[in-house]
């Protein structure tokens, strides 16, 4: 079945929401990913406002470099933060490039770029967009797993502790009070 032209713009514009939703728990992974290879809760400070590609040239960096990573988790580790660095690059242009009508052979992405005044084109599809928001999703869910995997389960909260050391401190005793009382519930099995 052959979709019209309000159809088809209708699934462009939904797959790019989806794709611009998974690069965003992506990016966020990328920075979690990169203060837990530094370990440090401080480390939030510096990732905050990186772009995907930066992130992932850093954890690339900080990959080579750390000692107490095993050689396996190293060679994992890079080969999904190369798919990383793919799956970024084809984000960016799927959502920074001029969607055009490419005519019998489907739409095509007009890519400007600096002091060139010419568009390069390159064909796409909304399946294109589905692939790489379906990709960009495991990409995500393997980096996680890697250092989780190589650096325990614990890293999975450094990137936010100091936003939620911050968080306790403005919170006042009824609610440190409720907190405690709601953490010795769930360490007993009980209700609060």
């Amino acid at each position: 079945m052959e979709l019209s032209g309000v159809e088809e713009t209708n699934a462009r514009y939904l797959a790019l929401g989806e794709l611009v939703d998974a690069a965003s728990t992506f990016e966020m992974q990328l920075r979690t990913a990169l203060c837990a290879l530094i370990g440090s809760k401080y480390a939030a400070v510096i990732v905050a406002g990186m772009m995907a590609g930066e992130l992932i040239e850093n954890c690339a960096a900080v990959t080579r470099r750390h000692r107490e990573i095993t050689e396996p988790a190293r060679t994992r580790l890079t080969e999904v933060l190369s798919t990383a660095k793919t799956l970024s690059e084809r984000r960016n242009r799927l959502v920074h490039d001029v969607w055009a009508s490419g005519g019998p052979d489907g739409p095509v992405l007009l890519r400007s770029k600096r002091r060139d005044h010419t568009l390069p084109a390159s064909g796409t599809s909304v399946a294109v967009v589905q692939e790489t928001v379906h990709a960009l999703r495991a990409v995500t869910f393997e980096l996680r797993q890697a250092l989780m995997d190589e650096l325990g389960p614990e890293i999975a909260t450094i990137e936010i502790q100091l936003r939620w050391e911050e968080h306790v401190a403005t919170m006042t005793p009824e609610e440190l009070e409720a907190m405690e009382r709601r953490r010795a519930a769930a360490a007993d099995g009980t209700k609060p």
